[in-house]
């Protein structure tokens, strides 16, 4: 692993996520969460601290990404559209599509649950790098299924 590469690879994706939120049409920093505040939260789970998690796994992708960003094409590849999809959650986490949030973060989970097991018997990169982005694909998708449980009517809150 390159530590060197590590805070260049936290910047790139940062500004990863800062693209993927300019194409989704939405304030690159800012999130707009008043709509799911109207909504009861889940056990163990506040906006505040989601938000500061997120900013520190964004920096964190500097890891892994430094094992194989710009040297693995196919998998630099799958990435970019992989992170997209973590970040397209938050947008349909902010305007209450929580049948979407749940698509995205299931796909999201198992795509890194086949990629992880492929890195584990191929022995080319650290698997244990790749545990908290698993965390917190299973954290949305723990969010995404208690949220498409408890309002799947959607007359509950207009929104």
């Amino acid at each position: 692993m390159n530590v060197d590469g590590i805070a260049i690879f936290a910047v790139v994706n940062i500004n990863l996520t800062l693209i993927a939120r300019i194409i989704q049409g939405v304030s690159p920093i800012k999130m707009n969460l008043t709509k799911v505040k109207e909504y009861d939260v889940p056990f163990g789970v506040s906006l505040k601290y989601m938000k500061v998690i997120f900013v520190v796994l964004t920096i964190y992708m500097g890891v892994p990404l430094s094992m194989f960003l710009a040297r693995a094409w196919f998998l630099t590849g799958l990435y970019i559209v992989y992170w997209y999809t973590i970040v397209l959650w938050w947008y349909y986490y902010s305007v209450c599509q929580f049948d979407r949030c749940l698509l995205s973060s299931v796909a999201t989970s198992i795509s890194l649950l086949s990629c992880m097991s492929y890195f584990f018997y191929s022995h080319e990169w650290a698997v244990t790098t790749w545990i908290p982005v698993l965390c917190w694909s299973f954290f949305t998708m723990y969010i995404s299924i208690w949220y498409h449980k408890a309002y799947s009517n959607d007359d509950v809150i207009a929104v």
